[in-house]
C-alpha cells in the first residue's frame, strides 16, 4: 500500500477483510440492515409543523450515515476511525431515542447550539493572535452575539447538552456505557488507548511505528454498528407509520440477537 489507505489497490484489502470468517456474519447482517434503513428514510412522513418528528427523521438519517461511514472504514482496516464513526452513530441514536419520548429535547439542542456559539465567540476574544488581526467590526460582532445569547438565557447562560444524562433519562444508558464511552477513549480522542494502535513493541524492547490495516477489534466494532442499527430502528418504527417494514425489521433484530448470543458462547 504505497499510498496507505488511498492506494489504488485498497480493494484487495477490503476483499480480504470481508472474507475473514469471524467478520463475514457481521457484514452479512449489516448489509440488509443498511438496505432497510435506506428504504425507511423516504417513508418517514413528517406532518407540517411537527418539529419533533422532523428532528427524529433527521437524527435517523445522521445515524445511518455515520453507520455507513463505520462500515466503509472498518472494511479498510481503519479501526480507530471506524470506531469514531460508531461513537457518532451511538450519540445520535441516544438523542433519537430521547427525542421520541421527550419533545423538549429540541429546546435543549437549541440551547446547546447557543452554548457552543457563545464559547466560540469567547474563545476568539481571548485569542491574542485573533485580537491582533481582527477589525473593530469583527470584535463588535462577536460581542453582540454573546450579548444576545446572554439575554436569551439570562438565568444561567446557555447550557451544554449532557449526553450521559440524556442517555439515562431516555433508556439508552446501555449505548452510552457499552459504545459511546469506550469509543471516546480508544478511538475518538487523542488518548493513550488510541495512540497505541500506531505503536508496536518488539522483542528486546525496540519499538516501531505502525501504520496500516488493523483488525484486532474489528469484530467488536461491527457488532457495535449492528447494535446501534437495532436501537436506531426502534424509535423510528414506534413513531412513524412503517407497518409494511416491521416483519423485515423483526427478522433482522432476531438475526442480531442470534449473533450476539453466539459471541457470548
Amino acid at each position: 500500500m504505497p499510498d496507505g489507505f488511498l492506494s489504488a489497490d485498497i480493494g484487495q484489502t477490503i476483499a480480504g477483510v470481508r472474507s475473514r470468517a469471524n467478520l463475514i456474519p457481521w457484514f452479512d447482517l449489516l448489509g440488509p440492515m443498511n438496505n432497510l434503513a435506506m428504504r425507511l428514510m423516504p417513508n418517514l412522513k413528517v406532518p407540517d409543523e411537527d418539529h419533533q418528528r422532523l428532528l427524529e427523521a433527521v437524527l435517523f438519517a445522521r445515524a445511518v450515515q455515520s453507520l455507513q461511514a463505520g462500515i466503509l472504514l472498518a472494511e479498510r482496516g481503519m479501526e480507530a476511525d471506524a470506531r469514531s464513526a460508531l461513537r457518532a452513530a451511538a450519540e445520535t441514536t441516544i438523542f433519537l431515542q430521547r427525542m421520541s419520548e421527550d419533545p423538549t429535547l429540541k429546546d435543549r439542542m437549541v440551547e446547546n447550539d447557543a452554548y457552543y456559539r457563545k464559547n466560540r465567540a469567547l474563545a476568539f476574544l481571548r485569542d491574542p493572535g485573533f485580537m491582533a488581526e481582527a477589525t473593530t467590526e469583527d470584535k463588535e460582532k462577536l460581542q453582540r452575539a454573546i450579548a444576545e445569547i446572554d439575554a436569551e438565557y439570562s438565568a444561567a447562560s446557555a447550557r451544554k447538552l449532557n449526553v450521559a444524562k440524556e442517555a439515562e433519562q431516555g433508556n439508552a444508558l446501555h449505548l452510552y456505557n457499552l459504545i459511546f464511552r469506550p469509543t471516546s477513549n480508544d478511538a475518538a480522542h487523542t488518548s493513550l488507548a488510541s495512540l497505541v494502535r500506531h505503536f508496536s513493541e518488539k522483542e528486546g524492547g525496540t519499538a516501531s511505528l505502525q501504520f496500516g490495516p488493523q483488525l484486532e477489534s474489528t469484530s467488536d466494532t461491527l457488532a457495535g454498528l449492528a447494535c446501534v442499527f437495532v436501537f436506531a430502528l426502534h424509535p423510528v418504527f414506534a413513531r412513524f407509520s412503517l407497518k409494511e417494514f416491521e416483519g423485515e425489521g423483526d427478522n433482522l433484530v432476531g438475526r442480531w440477537r442470534e449473533l450476539m448470543g453466539e459471541g457470548r458462547n
